[in-house]
């Protein structure tokens, strides 16, 4: 992979860690994220898939984030990524040194009905 200009990293994203509580009132799990870092990306779309059963029809596009790393993010493998006010699930996170940078990797996609 070359290396990565600032002038690439034209999307702000902002990274999120999640939990899972159990709400009081029924034993359901409730999905929360507390508040993120944001932080500047260049983003790639890897690919965009529809899937159709009997009564939906499932799109999913999935996405390539590249950010710089940061200490003030503590990362784990449950976490969102909001880019352009919408969440994003996160599938993977990896360390890459390109230059004499060190970055992260993120894979990330949507999945909405349609």
């Amino acid at each position: 992979m070359a290396e990565i200009l600032l002038s690439d990293m034209t999307e702000y994203v902002t990274l999120l860690q999640t939990t899972d509580e159990t709400d009081d009132g029924g034993g359901v799990i409730v999905n929360t994220a507390s508040s993120g870092v944001t932080v500047w990306a260049k983003i790639e779309q890897l690919q965009s898939t529809q899937n159709q059963n009997e009564s939906t029809v499932n799109n999913v596009k999935a996405f390539r984030a590249t950010v710089r790393s940061n200490n003030d993010i503590i990362w784990k493998a449950r976490m969102v990524l909001k880019w352009n006010f919408r969440p994003y699930n996160v599938t993977s996170i990896k360390d890459k040194t390109i230059g004499k940078f060190d970055y992260k990797i993120i894979d990330f996609n949507e999945i909405y009905d349609g």
